[in-house]
């Protein structure tokens, strides 16, 4: 017999869990069709997979027995981010390309909303993991998370948020860049990227940075630039950026950084990375943000470094 509690869950869930791809009810946005999908409320868990910082992640199916991961938010955002987050999503739509993004909007997960995903594989930190891979496939890799970015740019748009876990991988090691914008999501008004992303993120972005205290930052193409070098420095050592410093205090961590920016050097370079893949990192890695390469710049230094393998 199927506990009340339980039956009440999937209750709520079957007269809430629409997947709406062009996700009218949440925005007013006409982006998309008005397709209205079923979500299957027994497919997903009642606890989450993954407990994350802004969102709870339930991997389950759609009705028509597709795999999808649903990232429950857990704060509502602004009308206007949702729009600009919708529109984002859906210029960067293309099966082809080498970014996931979201299939549509559920409320299986009241009373906020959710994201839906189609699910592909792990991040790639979780990958490496199970993985022994020689330097040529990781560098397979590292290109690959390099398109993605090079594809958002072409787009005129940022990603906001590199890093290893937003790059997902499969079982056929094909790289997927997720989470594009989804900064739009998580700070109602001003940009400002939280303590956990501070190791990735460009020195121009940090707090503080700016002398101005109404001046507003927001992420652009030279600082995606570095977030990607410190998560090819990450997928490379399989450590988090500046985990050589031994941080204990990400605070004091920013306070130094914000003193003397050039600590970025002191980097040291990995015993196995190649020459030409370090000499990139660096340029990308640039404290000043108008010196370091776009991103088909760094692609046509990759395939240079390919080719020498």
């Amino acid at each position: 017999m199927v506990p009340e509690w339980r039956f009440a869950f999937y209750a709520a869930c079957l007269g809430l869990s629409f997947l709406f791809l062009c996700a009218r009810r949440w925005s007013g946005s006409s982006v998309g069709s008005n397709l209205v999908v079923q979500v299957e409320p027994e497919a997903f868990p009642l606890f989450p997979w993954k407990k994350k910082r802004v969102a709870d992640l339930y991997p389950g199916q759609l009705a028509n027995g597709r795999e999808v991961v649903v990232r429950c938010l857990r704060s509502s955002p602004s009308p206007l981010r949702i729009r600009q987050f919708l529109d984002a999503q859906h210029r960067l739509q293309n099966r082809f390309a080498p970014v996931l993004v979201i299939i549509g909007v559920s409320s299986c997960f009241p009373p906020t909303r959710s994201l839906v995903t189609p699910y592909h594989g792990v991040d790639i930190m979780q990958y490496l993991e199970g993985h022994t891979l020689n330097r040529r496939q990781r560098l397979r890799l590292i290109v690959q998370m390099a398109e993605g970015v090079a594809y958002c740019h072409k787009l005129h748009l940022t990603h906001g948020d590199i890093r290893g876990s937003h790059v997902l991988v499969n079982d056929l090691g094909v790289v997927k860049l997720i989470a594009m914008q989804f900064h739009l999501l998580l700070y109602r008004d001003a940009y400002n990227p939280p303590s956990y992303i501070w190791e990735w993120t460009a020195p121009e972005l940090l707090p503080g940075q700016i002398d101005d205290d109404e001046a507003e930052v927001a992420p652009t193409f030279a600082s995606d630039v570095y977030s990607w070098a410190m998560t090819l420095l990450q997928i490379w050592t399989g450590r988090k950026p500046f985990a050589e410093f031994h941080i204990k205090n990400l605070v004091t961590f920013l306070i130094r950084l914000k003193q003397n920016p050039s600590i970025v050097l002191d980097l040291a370079q990995p015993d196995d990375m190649l020459v030409g893949l370090w000499h990139i990192f660096r340029d990308c890695s640039d404290t000043n943000a108008a010196s370091r390469p776009t991103m088909e710049v760094v692609l046509a230094r990759l395939a240079a470094v390919e080719r020498q393998l």
